[in-house]
């Protein structure tokens, strides 16, 4: 996506799914929801990571296009509009908001479990949005993915800190503008064999350097440049390997079970 936005979209075997992000309010319209109804998925659930607007939708987009019934939200206050629709108008409209600061991990489709990792201080309201980045985990048929959204170093660094489990097979990154990620002591503690990097030409704060690039395949992590391959689709397949293809490249990176 465009600016940096984020959004993904989990989906089970029978139709369920759960929206982790909605871009911005634009990309929403014009390229979130008609590639969900091509999909035939009409998620029921959102994750938000942070109160960026390039990953809130807009807000009410989001509930009044899909049959939303409820929503985790990284933080109980921002300044940004459309993060408070969120906490203030989805009620209204009928959506179950949770705030992660209350829940550990949530049950999402095929069986697996979003285990919330981190949730950014709730006293940090005027702390720039890609400084209160809830980072969370998931569990899936034996496979974790680390989803770091737009967390930066100091993120990084506190869940170092707290001297928790944060290994993980798949980092999914977005990019911070204020800060450096995925440092080195970062990338020790989650041991990852491969990384998902958004990569937007626009503006240079959401540019992947190519440096850091050719550094984590030093390191042996497999990369999916979002500049090149466009959005990923991560599958497991008959034989329990992840694969992860690029839309536009078609590129495959497999992942043996370890």
């Amino acid at each position: 996506l465009e600016h940096g936005a984020g959004a993904a979209c989990f989906a089970g075997e029978n139709g369920e799914s759960v929206l982790l992000d909605c871009a911005d309010a634009y990309a929403f319209k014009r390229r979130i929801a008609p590639s969900l109804r091509r999909l035939g998925v009409s998620p029921d659930s959102v994750v938000l990571t942070h109160p960026d607007g390039g990953h809130l939708g807009g807000g009410a987009p989001v509930w009044e296009t899909l049959p939303i019934r409820q929503a985790l939200l990284p933080v109980e206050k921002s300044r940004s509009p459309a993060f408070r629709s969120w906490v203030n108008e989805a009620p209204r409209a009928g959506v179950n908001t949770i705030q992660a600061e209350d829940v550990r991990s949530l049950p999402v489709p095929d069986g697996a479990i979003l285990e919330v990792l981190h949730v950014p201080d709730p006293l940090s309201q005027n702390t720039i949005a890609d400084g209160r980045v809830m980072v969370c985990r998931l569990h899936w048929r034996g496979w974790k993915i680390l989803l770091t959204s737009d967390a930066g170093m100091a993120t990084e660094l506190e869940m170092l800190e707290a001297n928790q489990d944060i290994s993980a097979d798949v980092i999914i990154a977005g990019r911070n503008r204020m800060d450096e990620a995925l440092c080195d002591a970062f990338l020790d503690a989650v041991n990852p064999r491969a990384i998902i990097a958004s990569n937007s030409d626009f503006p240079s704060s959401e540019n992947l350097d190519p440096r850091a690039v050719a550094y984590w395949r030093t390191r042996g992590i497999r990369v999916l440049d979002q500049g090149k391959s466009g959005g990923v689709t991560v599958r497991i397949d008959e034989s329990g390997n992840l694969r992860l293809e690029g839309f536009v490249d078609h590129s495959v990176i497999i992942l043996a079970p370890r």
